[in-house]
């Protein structure tokens, strides 16, 4: 064994011991050192085309897999640029680690060449903000256990650039420590007799519930007690939304079976809720009590009749053995409403129906990723989900360019799975350059674009508010010849045979490809759920 290892060098072992398979990072010179190493052991590296999307990519690896990966970007400009992804990550609730090169020990303070603040820009946007010093192997490790302890959230960890090539001694010895809380009997027992007490049992489930994979242990505690299910936004696919016991998500485009059933209620169940203003509006001024579970104590501020703190599944499957068996379901589950136009043949294409066709060739075990605005709540509306992390958007910062990086990074972590973007062309217009990512590496995500050439949510709150005084057109552009240009094949359909067509060779192509979906500027989202 070598009596002394590089900076580098450890931090590429604990990198590698802690399971990462995927790094996405920008270059830089300063972190040459690193980037040398990890090539050497075998991470695969996937350059993108901006820091930004880097950090997008290693989020979605994180949604679609449960799986860590890392993000690594060089000092000042390059660091500065990650703070978009990294804020997005961190209030959707994804793992990752973040390594920042940051100017050399002996010059911090002093305002040199690319020197930035990096612990202060990102301290309220990470769960960790480490700045290694000198038990680099060991620092490296406990960064990637904190992302991954708890509730999921980036942790960035900073290296000054001389610190890779300085030497070390190590043992490479990481003793991961764990706290597990103990299991509070009395309150179990009261979260039995609370349900043995209620007639009308709902059960809403979070992101929470799919990182902790609850979905068979609340599905087991719904048959026993009659309880539907239903689910935030990030929370869907806990529960085949086919199935009876499925009533859809909950709150601001909720569906009418769960809004039905949540105000019916007299008790509300949650497992891995954030409690989010997008879901928990319904909650001011109701009645019903409520039992919240979670990993950590919720910080919103909502009254919980109970509070129960620790590893979900212990305490899911306590309550099982332990409440009364009743009835079957207290409620009925209605059909669901069809959305207006989604079978339209008008030309130019409602992106409603443009997105329903897509959604009818997919398969249920298809991931399928949105970037944001109208077309995360169009195709939110129309997809159904079945199974957990098949369905992924920015669903609490709403981060516009989200969408292509993160499909890229989905696909990465499930490379035997079909991958679909749905995107709008404001949002690729922002990334662009992630074309030639997919292309580079021949990763296989099919991308759908809505191309309605506006804004088009911020064009629906001008038209409503302001009486349409401003288009917000997005000007003239040629997406089949940018993405041909990078490397991508690309087709331009405009009516509905040619878009179905267009769908087909999309979906039956090898490797990438764009369907540049030509649709109605003035086709409005319509306000509630369904």
């Amino acid at each position: 064994m070598k009596n002394s290892y590089s900076g580098a060098e450890l931090i590429s072992k604990a990198i590698n011991d802690s399971g990462v398979e995927t790094l996405f990072w920008y270059p830089g010179r300063e972190i040459l050192p690193l980037y040398h190493e990890l090539k050497d052991s075998g991470v695969s590296i996937i350059r993108s085309s901006h820091e930004q999307c880097a950090v997008h990519s290693a989020d979605g690896f994180y949604r679609a897999s449960s799986r860590i990966s890392s993000v690594l970007t060089s000092t000042g400009p390059g660091s500065v640029n990650a703070m978009m992804g990294l804020s997005c990550a961190y209030k959707d609730g994804s793992s990752l680690v973040l390594i920042t090169g940051q100017v050399p020990t002996d010059k911090l303070g002093t305002d040199a060449f690319e020197e930035v603040d990096l612990l202060s820009m990102t301290s309220a946007i990470t769960k960790k903000n480490i700045r290694v010093k000198d038990d680099l192997y060991r620092e490296i490790r406990y960064s990637f256990s904190q992302a991954i302890s708890g509730w999921p959230r980036p942790v960035h960890v900073e290296v000054s650039t001389d610190l890779f090539e300085q030497q070390y001694l190590s043992d490479f010895e990481y003793t991961e420590t764990k706290t597990k809380t103990k299991l509070d009997i009395d309150k179990i027992k009261l979260a039995i007799k609370l349900i043995n007490e209620s007639e009308r049992p709902l059960i809403l489930s979070g992101y929470g519930a799919i990182n902790s994979n609850s979905g068979n242990n609340i599905y087991s505690l719904s048959t026993k007690i009659g309880a539907p299910i239903v689910t935030t936004l990030p929370g869907r696919g806990i529960i085949d939304e086919d199935d009876n016991r499925g009533f859809g998500t909950l709150g601001v485009r909720g569906t009418n079976n769960s809004k039905i059933a949540f105000e019916k209620s007299d008790l509300l169940i949650s497992f891995g809720v954030k409690f989010s203003d997008r879901t928990s509006y319904n909650l001011l001024g109701n009645p019903k009590k409520i039992i919240d579970v979670n990993l950590e104590k919720n910080q919103k501020n909502i009254e919980f009749d109970l509070s129960l703190i620790g590893d979900l599944n212990e305490i899911i499957n306590n309550i099982t053995i332990g409440v009364s068996r009743k009835s079957d379901l207290w409620i009925n589950k209605n059909p669901m409403r069809k959305l207006d136009g989604i079978s339209s043949s008008s030309k130019p294409l409602k992106p409603q129906a443009a997105i329903f066709e897509i959604f009818e060739k997919l398969k249920k075990e298809d991931i399928v990723v949105t970037d944001t605005g109208s077309i995360t709540v169009w195709a939110h509306l129309l997809k159904k989900v079945h199974i957990p992390r098949t369905f992924i958007c920015s669903h609490s910062f709403g981060a516009m360019g989200f969408g292509l990086p993160a499909s890229i990074g989905a696909k990465l972590s499930n490379p035997e799975k079909r991958v679909i973007l749905i995107t709008g062309d404001g949002g690729l217009l922002m990334v662009l350059g992630e074309l030639l990512t997919l292309s580079e590496n021949n990763i296989d995500v099919k991308v759908f674009l809505i191309d309605n050439g506006v804004l088009g949510t911020i064009k629906q709150y001008e038209d409503t508010k302001f009486e349409g005084k401003y288009s917000f057109s997005l000007g003239k552009k040629d997406f089949v010849a940018i993405s041909k240009g990078l490397g991508v094949p690309a087709l331009r359909v405009e009516g509905k045979e040619e878009m179905k067509k267009g769908i087909r060779e999309t979906l039956n192509s090898e490797g990438p490809m764009l369907l540049d979906i030509v649709t109605n500027p003035n086709e409005k989202v319509p306000s509630g759920g369904i």
